[in-house]
């Protein structure tokens, strides 16, 4: 394998390399990014390798990565990547989602894997051990040193061996359709438009405010993210989670005591004490249903079906040799005694194995 060792920062060479790398039957695909002082995370350094080639690109010093983008989202063939969650993240920002991916973490664990960690992963496939001294590394100093871009490269050169054999053994047990399955589910994850209801759907610690406060927390929760993505800041520097509930439960009114529920310094954020008083004091539609809704305890008889569906998943788990979390989540199986029935335990694979086992289960009057 050829190993460009030197990352790529001229457009026209990463244009040449991307035609190049085009035409293989097999990409497989890394980032680096950082994300601890900014709102969406900055990528930093882009690894693609085939089996012929190798190579990094640095995206803040490539003024052009128009390639790069048509490369990952025109191509009909697999991307190779490894836990690709937080990759699809920053391909999300740069519209680079693939068509479809290979991901060798999910398919590590179908194959019955203990541990589904990269460095784990190679070790058991092909036998090399990698060094992850530089997991944490600063990824935006400059110029890169060549440890990192040795790490960098290891990240990505040895997915494509890796994947061949774990698509093997995936094959050998019939579970291609599961992994092609799952990857599939969260490419979709990522393709969606992220609508307002994504970004405060899941802040149930807001349940137990009457409705008008949860709309103010609603309302804070949307505003805090509009601020956030102008001023490119993490979402809790401009105001945490906590102080959002403090500020509803006491609404102030004055700046002054706004500023110290807050903890903003009056003089620096007055623009912000403004908007989030108004927030505060405005009168939701008095038709208003609740946000979110408090849950109660399982009863007697449903922490028993829960007992029950948790212990089939995890005897199935160790039938198939699987994770039981892959199966089925403590959160999933109380949704599922709560009655829900249209999560990913009633769907595809799942279905088979494990809904079609506890359907017999369930009430009847929640199963139609």
């Amino acid at each position: 394998m050829e190993l460009i060792e030197k990352p790529i920062e001229d457009s026209r060479i990463l244009q040449q390399l991307c035609e190049r790398v085009a035409s293989e039957s097999e990409i497989a695909v890394d980032t680096e990014f950082t994300r601890v002082r900014t709102y969406r995370p900055h990528l930093e350094l882009v690894q693609l390798a085939t089996k012929n080639i190798a190579f990094c690109i640095d995206v803040p010093r490539c003024l052009d990565i128009s390639a790069l983008v048509k490369l990952l989202s025109s191509t009909s063939k697999a991307i190779v990547m490894h836990s690709a969650s937080q990759d699809l993240e920053v391909f999300r920002d740069i519209n680079a989602i693939p068509y479809r991916i290979f991901d060798t973490q999910i398919a590590a664990s179908l194959c019955g894997y203990e541990n589904v960690s990269y460095k784990d992963v190679v070790r058991e496939s092909i036998g090399i051990e990698l060094s992850k001294d530089m997991t944490r590394s600063n990824w935006t100093n400059r110029p890169l040193s060549q440890k990192q871009i040795q790490y960098a490269l290891d990240d990505v050169r040895f997915l494509i061996p890796v994947g061949q054999i774990l698509n093997s053994k995936l094959d050998k047990l019939s579970r291609t359709p599961w992994l092609e399955e799952e990857c599939g589910r969260l490419l979709m994850s990522y393709r969606k438009e992220v609508t307002d209801f994504d970004i405060y759907r899941s802040f149930h610690r807001a349940a137990e405010l009457t409705i008008a406060d949860q709309c103010r927390v609603r309302d804070l929760l949307l505003w805090r993210e509009d601020r956030a993505r102008k001023l490119d800041l993490p979402k809790q520097w401009v105001i945490s989670d906590a102080n959002i509930l403090n500020v509803v439960r006491l609404r102030p009114k004055s700046e002054v005591q706004a500023s110290k529920v807050i903890g903003l310094k009056k003089r620096k954020s007055s623009k912000w004490l403004k908007e989030i008083l108004k927030i505060l004091h405005s009168l939701p539609d008095p038709e208003s249903e609740p946000i979110w809704n408090s849950q109660t305890g399982l009863t007697h008889d449903e922490k028993n079906l829960f007992r029950v569906i948790m212990q089939i998943a995890q005897n199935l788990a160790d039938e198939h040799r699987l994770p039981s979390s892959l199966i089925c989540t403590s959160k999933e199986a109380r949704a599922i005694v709560r009655g829900k029935r249209n999560g990913r335990a009633f769907k595809g694979w799942r279905k088979e194995i494990f809904a079609n086992a506890i359907v017999d289960l369930l009430p009847r009057q929640e199963n139609a």
